[in-house]
């Protein structure tokens, strides 16, 4: 039985001999293929040799498919297509999409960015489908899995190479206290008060980069979500530290104040993360591309970064 390795067949091979076997003559595919006459013999003379069969042969004044080439001609055509399609990128239509997709995020990450990106991601994409997330506790084996889609976040300084991220914004780190009380304007007053902390998050960030200095907080109470972090706080002594950008927003929502961290510490940079299997994924680009690029966060980056 002859058989030919697939390494040693050009796929432009194939082409020809498509177009050929569907003409039955050469002049025509080659006016199809926008090839010369001569180069397309000699694609017919190569895939005779590939196929061990003469494929075409003079019936009068017609060429005639051989049994051989009667059976290729319906693969061939068949797996060109399938190549085609895979070839083929279709432009992403937000409106039209029905994509689902997760995002792993602390609550105080949905306040400051994604609270101002939804609305023109529901304009756009009516249909699009997003859960977000904030119970997985390794988000990033969740990437790995398939179980998120994409983590807002304090990315690790050593992420791992099979993940890409993108920065959203820089922002300072302030105190948020009751508006009727004291807040902490020296470091003694802080090192001496009550705090209150909101597991994992950008609270994990602020712990290390206060021991860096020297500096640990006296938690009293710890909460898992952000808003009732900050409703607890709006109604005792507790000091919470948290970024410009989620304080400000939590004014809104309750009687706080917001004052300088009586201590200068690096500032905090919520980004994205991805892995890079969906890089050039069409929905998830679309939707990375919403959250970074979007007015109302340019916007708020100037409102976020004036806390410093």
């Amino acid at each position: 039985m002859h058989s030919t390795n697939l390494r040693n067949v050009d796929l432009n091979l194939l082409v020809v001999l498509d177009a050929v076997l569907a003409t039955r003559n050469l002049t025509r595919a080659a006016e199809q293929l926008h090839l010369s006459q001569p180069a397309v013999s000699h694609a017919i003379a190569r895939a005779r040799e590939v196929f061990a069969d003469r494929l075409l042969v003079r019936s009068g004044n017609a060429m005639v498919l051989t049994p051989r080439a009667a059976e290729i001609r319906v693969e061939l055509g068949v797996a060109l297509r399938h190549i085609d399609n895979l070839l083929h990128v279709d432009e992403f239509d937000p409106a039209a999409s029905t994509e689902r997709l997760v995002i792993n995020a602390t609550e105080g990450a949905v306040l400051a960015a994604l609270g101002t990106v939804l609305p023109g991601v529901r304009a756009a994409a009516p249909h699009m489908q997003v859960t977000v997330s904030s119970t997985m506790r390794d988000s990033y084996t969740a990437l790995r899995t398939g179980d998120a889609d994409l983590i807002l976040d304090v990315a690790d300084a050593d992420l791992p190479a099979e993940f890409e991220h993108q920065p959203l914004f820089e922002n300072a780190v302030v105190c948020l206290t009751g508006s009727s009380t004291q807040p902490p304007t020296t470091l003694a007053a802080y090192r001496a008060a009550p705090h209150a902390s909101v597991v994992g998050g950008t609270d994990d960030y602020v712990t290390r980069a206060l021991s860096h200095h020297g500096i640990e907080r006296r938690i009293l109470w710890q909460f898992t979500g952000f808003v009732t972090a900050a409703s607890m706080v709006a109604s005792s002594d507790l000091v919470l530290t948290v970024p410009h950008a989620l304080a400000e927003r939590s004014t809104d929502l309750f009687p706080l104040q917001i004052t300088p961290l009586p201590v200068e510490i690096s500032t905090v940079v919520l980004s994205m993360v991805w892995h890079r299997r969906h890089s050039d994924t069409p929905a998830h680009r679309w939707l990375r591309e919403r959250i970074s690029t979007d007015g109302t966060i340019l916007r708020s980056y100037a409102t976020m970064t004036s806390g410093r």
